[in-house]
C-alpha cells in the first residue's frame, strides 16, 4: 500500500507540474500575441509570428490554442479582464464617490495618442464587425465599464452626497463621450490634447450631476 501511495504521488506531481508548465507556456504565448498585435494590428497577425516572438514553434501554439482566432480571443478576454479589475480597484478603493469617480474617468482615457491599450480596444472594436469572438469581447469591455461608473453614481445618489437623475443614463452618456474622444485622440494628426478631453469628460461629468463646474472642481480638488 506505501508503494501504491508513493507511486500515486510521484504521479499527481509530474501531472501538476505538466499543468503548471502548460500554463506558464500559454501565458507567455498570450503575452506574446498582445505584442505582435500592438504592431501588426489583429487582422495582420498570424500564428506563427506569435509564435516566434514567444520563442516556441508553430506546432507548440497550435497545442495550446486550436487557431489563430482562439489565440486572440484568449488575449483579448485576458487583457480586457486585466483592465476591468484595475478601473473596479478604484471604485472599491479609497476617496469620496465624486474623487473615485474623476479617478475612474481619468483611468478610462488613453494616457497619450501611442497608449498600446486603447489602440488595442480601437482595433478590437473594428474587428468586432467580422467577428463574434471579437465583439463578444468588445461588449463585455464596454458593459464592464459602463456599470462601473453606474455604481459609483448609484452610490452617490444612495448617500446623498450626489444628486443624478438617471445613473444609468448618465454613465451611458459618460461613456460615450468617453469613447469617442479617446477614438480622436488616438487618431488624431492634429495633437489633440489630452488635457482637453479631460476638461470636456469632467465638464459632462459635472452637468450629469447638476453640479457647477466650479463645484465639481471643489469636489475632487484633493485627490
Amino acid at each position: 500500500m506505501k508503494n501504491q501511495s508513493a507511486l500515486s504521488a510521484t504521479g499527481d506531481d509530474r501531472t501538476s507540474a505538466r499543468a503548471q508548465k502548460a500554463a506558464v507556456r500559454r501565458a507567455q504565448l498570450l503575452q506574446a500575441a498582445r505584442k505582435v498585435v500592438f504592431e501588426r494590428g489583429l487582422d495582420r497577425t498570424r500564428i506563427a509570428d506569435v509564435a516566434a516572438e514567444a520563442g516556441g514553434s508553430q506546432g507548440l501554439a497550435h497545442y495550446h490554442f486550436e487557431s489563430k482566432e482562439a489565440l486572440l480571443a484568449e488575449m483579448l478576454r485576458v487583457a480586457v479582464d486585466e483592465d476591468i479589475e484595475r478601473a473596479r480597484q478604484i471604485v472599491e478603493g479609497e476617496g469620496t464617490v465624486a474623487q473615485r469617480l474623476d479617478r475612474l474617468l481619468r483611468l478610462a482615457l488613453p494616457i497619450a495618442s501611442d497608449d498600446q491599450s486603447w489602440m488595442l480596444w480601437i482595433d478590437m472594436w473594428g474587428s468586432s464587425l467580422r467577428n463574434d469572438d471579437m465583439a463578444t469581447a468588445a461588449e463585455s469591455l464596454d458593459i464592464a465599464w459602463t456599470e462601473l461608473v453606474r455604481t459609483l453614481l448609484q452610490e452617490g445618489v444612495e448617500s446623498a452626497v450626489l444628486t443624478c437623475i438617471d445613473p444609468q443614463a448618465s454613465a451611458d452618456r459618460l461613456m460615450g463621450l468617453v469613447s469617442g474622444l479617446s477614438l480622436r485622440l488616438i487618431t488624431s494628426r492634429a495633437r489633440f490634447q489630452r488635457t482637453y478631453v479631460l476638461r470636456l469628460v469632467r465638464t459632462a461629468a459635472a452637468l450629469e450631476l447638476g453640479l457647477e463646474w466650479s463645484d465639481y472642481q471643489r469636489l475632487i480638488q484633493k485627490d
